[in-house]
């Protein structure tokens, strides 16, 4: 087995405890991205987060926020996150948190079950060569 990339060992993690706080304090300066499987999201989620398997963050970049955004990236605690994390930061995101232990580290508020729509995007929309729209 082997240890991070050099890219994906750069990106800053949050505590389940940090994060909880900065959902209290501020909101609407973070956008949850969520990469685990559909059944994953499902039966259990950080309340208003994106459902965006890694595999589909390319197709799917017009449900993101601005580049300017801070994005907290939540897995189920392994490659999936980190996956998406690095993803982001080649796209251009500047601001990339990962949510260290994932999901299950999570010890806050869950929403369940199916979701219809992406939560309203924080900031404008992604600009840029990566989005297809300039």
């Amino acid at each position: 087995m082997t240890g991070p990339g050099p890219l994906e060992s750069q990106i800053p993690a949050v505590s389940a405890a940090d994060l909880r706080a900065m959902l209290e304090a501020n909101p609407k300066g973070l956008f949850l991205l969520d990469t685990r499987d559909r059944a994953a999201f499902e039966k259990g989620r950080l309340p208003g987060s994106l459902h965006c398997p890694v595999h589909e963050l390319s197709r799917r970049e017009r449900d993101l926020p601005s580049r300017g955004a801070t994005v907290v990236v939540v897995g189920e605690a392994g490659k999936r996150g980190a996956a998406g994390a690095v993803f982001l930061v080649l796209a251009g995101y500047g601001s990339v948190l990962l949510l260290r232990g994932g999901f299950p580290a999570w010890e806050g508020p869950v929403e369940t079950g199916p979701t219809s729509a992406p939560p309203p995007r924080a900031g404008p929309p992604a600009h840029g060569p990566a989005s297809g729209r300039e």
